[in-house]
């Protein structure tokens, strides 16, 4: 759960990926209810590693904003959590 997180997953992604790996739900509850969760500083790290969002050239960001939301919304992110993390609108 800690390599997901560390790469930028969302909750979502972490439950369904433990669920496949074949772990009870209550443990996966458990698990997700216990961990220190902070989707946007997830999210945040998402929009990093990929390049998207904000980190774009001037030029290209209207042009891609669409599919990196798409991607955002692929990757489990909530859409008020992704329109955020493209902005880079985040406060510690």
């Amino acid at each position: 759960m800690r390599q997901l997180s560390a790469q930028g997953k969302s909750t979502r992604f972490i439950a369904m990926k433990l669920a496949a790996a074949g772990l009870d739900i209550d443990m996966i509850q458990t698990l997700i209810e216990t961990a220190p969760s902070d989707e946007m500083n997830r999210a945040m790290r998402l929009v990093q590693r990929k390049k998207m969002g904000y980190l774009r050239g001037e030029s290209e960001r209207a042009e891609y904003y669409k599919k990196d939301l798409a991607a955002l919304g692929r990757a489990g992110f909530s859409y008020e959590t992704a329109v955020k993390a493209l902005k880079g609108d985040y406060e510690d």
